[in-house]
């Protein structure tokens, strides 16, 4: 019962916290799209670390060496 009430809790707050980090992610992209070299950087740390797509992040790790980071 215990494992239980934990897997309703872990599935819920699944509900109110991915929302949050994909209006995130969205925000970073718009940041990096007007020019913000340390949202680009954070892009590609995250395609670099959790998507595990090395190119994509270098596409957004040159766009913020370019804007200076």
């Amino acid at each position: 019962m215990k494992y239980f009430i934990r897997a309703i809790l872990v599935v819920l707050s699944m509900g109110v916290f991915v929302p949050g980090v994909l209006a995130l992610d969205e925000r970073m992209e718009t940041l990096c799209k007007e020019g913000n070299s340390t949202a680009c950087f954070k892009i590609g740390e995250n395609y670099r670390m959790l998507d595990r797509d090395n190119k994509k992040a270098l596409e957004y790790y040159v766009k913020a060496c370019e804007l200076g980071y």
